[in-house]
C-alpha cells in the first residue's frame, strides 16, 4: 500500500507564502482606497461619510498589518467595516 509522505514544513511554508500574498494584496487595496479618501479630505472635497469611511479603512489597514501570517492556515483575517466594503474603491 502506498502512503504519501507529506513534508509538513514545506506545506506550512507554502501556506505562509499564500497568506503573505493575500495580506499584501489586501494592504495594497486598503492603502489605495485610503489615499483617495485622504485626498478628498485634504482638499475639502470629502462627502458626508468620507471621514468615517477613512477612519474605518485606516483601522482595517492597521489590523491587516498586525496579522501574523506564520499562523497560516489558522489566520483570523480582519474584516473591513460594511461601509468600507460598500463604498471603498468607487
Amino acid at each position: 500500500m502506498f502512503i504519501p509522505i507529506t513534508d509538513v514544513n514545506a506545506h506550512h511554508a507554502s501556506e505562509v507564502a499564500s497568506a503573505d500574498k493575500q495580506k499584501a494584496a489586501l494592504l495594497t487595496k486598503a492603502s489605495t482606497d485610503i489615499s483617495i479618501l485622504q485626498d478628498a479630505v485634504n482638499l475639502g472635497m470629502a462627502a458626508d461619510n468620507d471621514k468615517s469611511l477613512l477612519t474605518s479603512l485606516q483601522t482595517y489597514r492597521v489590523q491587516l498589518y498586525r496579522v501574523n501570517t506564520d499562523l497560516a492556515p489558522n489566520i483570523e483575517w480582519p474584516v473591513a467595516g460594511p461601509q468600507a466594503t460598500e463604498e471603498g474603491g468607487k
